[in-house]
């Protein structure tokens, strides 16, 4: 095993329901291993590893942390495997035709240091952030206001709301990842733009 290609991946793994707000000393929990980056096997149709550079922690994930036999919107996280949610990745090896070793890509994955996965067609698949790192765009933006608090926010207020200049917006957890979106969008379109926090 080559030193230099031996790496620790740490998983933040997801033990049980929770009873009440969660523990995390009872409701979650690290685990630890050593891989050999060029002996792990990725798959052979759309397989790739990827490196972790950024995870987002986004408050609909405390709804995933139910029964699975609950439905809901969104899956359930299932005990004894790793969290999951928006990791912005750099790709290490790919046998994919979507994505080469050295992209930068977005996907709903696990949260871990390295991830083996398979690229799948339509939305659940990774989506090549190539453009943005050459554009110079930071990257952890995609988990944020480029993100999905950034897609809910924008489509919230104009495709639902509607607003018109002059008009008063109030926004409620305005210190949250979609409420100051929201705030800001409302001051470029010229409302009176109150919000609270707390």
């Amino acid at each position: 095993m080559s030193a230099s290609n031996t790496v620790e991946n740490v998983k933040v793994i997801y033990k049980k329901v929770p009873q009440g707000a969660p523990k995390i000393d009872e409701d979650f929990g690290i685990e630890k291993e050593t891989l050999d980056l060029d002996a792990v096997e990725i798959p052979a149709e759309n397989g790739v590893l990827l490196r972790s550079l950024y995870i987002t922690v986004d408050p609909y994930m405390r709804g995933r942390m139910r029964d699975p036999k609950i439905p809901s919107y969104s899956s359930a996280f299932v005990p004894g495997k790793p969290m999951e949610g928006g990791v912005v990745a750099e790709v290490l090896r790919s046998n994919s035709s979507k994505v080469s070793s050295g992209d930068i890509v977005i996907g709903n994955l696990p949260w871990q240091s390295y991830i083996v996965t398979q690229n799948k067609e339509g939305p659940e698949g990774l989506t090549n952030l190539e453009s943005a790192r050459i554009a110079g765009i930071p990257l952890s933006y995609y988990l944020g206001v480029l993100g999905m608090p950034g897609l809910t926010a924008y489509s919230g207020l104009l495709d639902i709301g509607s607003p018109k200049a002059g008009e008063t917006l109030y926004v409620s957890a305005a210190s949250g990842a979609v409420g100051q979106v929201v705030g800001q969008i409302g001051k470029i379109l010229g409302l009176y733009v109150v919000g609270s926090a707390g």
